[in-house]
């Protein structure tokens, strides 16, 4: 794939939780690369803050790159796949309201 996927702050994240968004990732690529076919780069950023105990709200900005031009996004979830899932779901909104003639 010609696309990069890049992860920041996932350092401290379990091997099964990093595959887990990194196919999460995949899938979203693929999806969106049916329309835009030029995607250069998917930046995911984990942040963690607010944590009480085990539990910790995890913060992840997102940022798409294709044809010279970005979307970024966050999304916020007590749960790092929800995080993942909102953020990259709010790209995907972004990118329907900037290309409503076509389906993604």
């Amino acid at each position: 794939m010609p696309e990069r996927i890049e992860l920041n702050g996932f350092e401290d994240i379990d091997s099964f939780e990093k595959d887990k968004v990194t196919d999460i990732s995949l899938r979203f690529i693929e999806k969106t690369n049916k329309t835009l076919k030029n995607i250069e780069f998917l930046h995911l950023h984990l942040k963690e803050c607010c944590g009480t105990g085990k539990k910790k709200k995890f913060f992840v900005d997102a940022r798409l790159g294709f044809s010279g031009t970005q979307i970024t996004s966050s999304g916020e979830e007590w749960n790092l796949i929800a995080a993942v899932d909102d953020s990259l779901a709010r790209i995907e909104k972004e990118l329907q309201k900037r290309f409503s003639h076509r389906k993604i």
